[in-house]
């Protein structure tokens, strides 16, 4: 239900029941708001991001252990990255960033996992920086 008050419209986001202008909704397809404000929306997404990095989590743990090979670190996963030691097809970061319901049905999740065990090694974010900056920076003089 869009709402004129005076010189901007407004409507009740479906989540939150709050009036807020039109400013504040995502535009579809056809440039009509959707129903949900941008922020419940985007709590959402963050929700549905999380639940699907951890299913993702469980399953690569399935076929590899989730720890830096140099150092062991394993207490976050958060922490880790995955170092390429071979050419990359694609940054796997981005692609876990983006991960869905339909990534685990369509073989992207597969994509993934397959890159990370035939091409990259997992370390700590200090391991995988300390390999990138071979030179010695001096803490002290």
């Amino acid at each position: 239900m869009v709402q004129n008050t005076g010189d901007k419209e407004s409507k009740m986001c479906a989540t939150c029941k709050k009036i807020k202008p039109l400013s504040r909704y995502y535009k579809r397809a056809n440039k009509k708001a959707e129903i949900h404000c941008r922020d419940c929306r985007n709590k959402q997404r963050e929700k549905n991001h999380r639940h699907w990095k951890q299913e993702f989590i469980y399953k690569l743990s399935t076929y590899i252990d989730i720890k830096c090979v140099r150092c062991g670190y394993d207490k976050n996963f958060s922490a880790l990255d995955f170092h390429h030691t071979k050419r990359k097809k694609f940054a796997i970061a981005r692609a876990i960033r983006n991960l869905s319901k339909k990534s685990f049905h369509d073989g992207k999740v597969d994509a993934i996992l397959t890159e990370i065990m035939a091409k990259c090694e997992v370390l700590c974010a200090n391991c995988h920086r300390e390999h990138h900056n071979k030179h010695i920076m001096k803490m002290k003089k």
